[in-house]
């Protein structure tokens, strides 16, 4: 009797080992654990445990407090199609300046584009023993001005990690300019009961002091005024053929019509605008862009003043959009 008290005794013990082993291990238990169904050697079906999903929520927890991740170095500007001239660095600390080594960073990087809507490919590095870690970004391409983002990577889909994780991220710039810049192209950009100079004569300005050369403007109004994109390609393609790499082209309106107030008058221009490539007619990118309010001491002032400040913001999403 003594003897079946100590084996009883022994395997309590070694079941409690056995838990505790596991609860440390996969940081939240499992309970009940899903059956399955299997066919023996003799042809007989029995029914066999399914191995539980190991969650390590509660280890992550643990493992992101007090971590601090920083950006030691980040590439510069490069251009559509041209490599980085090197990679993001990262680094990733423990409050007490301990390293975390062999730590999961999650990276999200703008990848390509649908309009001004960026869309986001990610990839997975992991620091060395000083808590280091090195992301080689792909040739981009297209044309950015936004951020990468480095977070801790999270073991579940729980929204709660997420957020955690989010808390930790840090940031840094990933800025690709178009390259074609120094390719040439054309522009005509429709005004609709604007007064003032043209439209089209105010973004070339802008486009050729940021640094776009032999390009010019034409007029394909009507045509841009059906909505018919290939008409508009058609047109300007029977015009230019292949001397031009690209074609800029849209309609602007007043978003708010003039209006007077205590300091002067004011408007709000709007404009809707698509870059073709003159090779094939595809659209390399589209934008809506607004001014907010505009506002100016005398009224016949005010729309070229709306029209230049229009053009600068449609320059700036070409040279990293287009």
């Amino acid at each position: 009797m003594e003897a079946f008290f100590r084996k009883k005794t022994t395997m309590t013990l070694l079941i409690i080992c056995i838990v505790s082993v596991s609860c440390r291990t996969t940081g939240n238990a499992v309970a009940d654990p899903p059956k399955t169904p299997v066919v023996t050697d003799n042809g007989e079906q029995k029914i066999a445990p399914v191995e539980p999903v190991v969650i390590q929520d509660s280890a992550f927890r643990k493992q992101i407090s007090g971590l601090n991740l920083s950006v030691v170095s980040s590439p510069g500007l490069t251009i559509k199609h041209v490599p980085f001239n090197k990679p993001y660095t990262v680094r990733a600390l423990y409050s007490d300046g301990t390293p975390a080594g062999n730590f999961q960073i999650t990276v999200s990087y703008p990848e390509s584009r649908s309009g001004e809507s960026i869309i986001y490919g990610t990839s997975s590095i992991k620091t060395d023993t000083t808590g280091t870690a090195v992301f080689n970004p792909p040739v981009p391409d297209c044309a950015f001005d936004s951020q990468i983002l480095f977070q801790p990577s999270i073991p579940s889909a729980d929204p709660e990690l997420a957020k955690i994780a989010a808390g930790a991220s840090v940031q840094a710039s990933w800025k690709v300019r178009t390259d074609f810049i120094g390719k040439g192209g054309i522009i005509c950009l429709v005004d609709c009961d604007l007064k003032g100079s043209p439209s089209s004569s105010k973004l070339l300005i802008s486009m050729m002091t940021s640094g776009f050369t032999n390009i010019g403007n034409v007029d394909f109004s009507k045509e841009i005024k059906s909505g018919n994109q290939q008409a508009v390609y058609d047109a300007a393609h029977s015009l230019v053929g292949n001397s031009a790499a690209f074609f800029v082209y849209g309609i602007v309106k007043y978003a708010k019509p003039v209006e007077k107030t205590a300091d002067g008058f004011t408007c709000e221009l709007e404009g809707d605008i698509i870059c073709l490539d003159m090779k094939n007619g595809k659209q390399l990118y589209s934008m809506h862009k607004t001014t907010g309010p505009v506002v100016e001491k005398t009224e016949w002032k005010l729309p070229d003043t709306a029209k230049q400040i229009l053009a600068k913001e449609i320059t700036a999403s070409i040279i990293y959009g287009m």
